[in-house]
């Protein structure tokens, strides 16, 4: 079900596991897996996208979509995760070099 509300800027936002990390911001890309259409963005259950209870929208929470076929490493603002030892996970993962994107511990996130 979607509200067909689009948000005029609509955030993108992707799960990922830390392990990716690395390779991801080594290639420069998040690639996308099948090919990403703008003109369907009225499809996405934004309401699910924002919720912060995940628990009756797990599925609409879990709909992704990328630009084209890829998005950029370095317009990564942020990466949220769930707990502090991820958090340092994370913190090691990203390169010593080149864009560093925030690491904020954002549990609400999560379900």
């Amino acid at each position: 079900m979607t509200n067909g509300l689009v948000p005029p800027q609509p955030k993108i936002y992707h799960i990922a596991h830390v392990d990716r990390l690395p390779s991801i911001a080594a290639d420069g890309f998040l690639w996308c897996d099948t090919g990403c259409d703008l003109a369907r963005l009225d499809e996405i259950d934004w309401a699910a996208v924002q919720a912060r209870d995940w628990r009756q929208c797990k599925e609409g929470k879990q709909a992704e979509f990328l630009l084209e076929h890829s998005f950029p490493w370095h317009l990564i603002e942020r990466v949220g995760v769930r707990n502090r030892t991820i958090y340092q996970q994370v913190v090691n993962a990203l390169p010593a070099n080149g864009h560093r994107p925030t690491v904020e511990i954002r549990p609400d996130w999560y379900y």
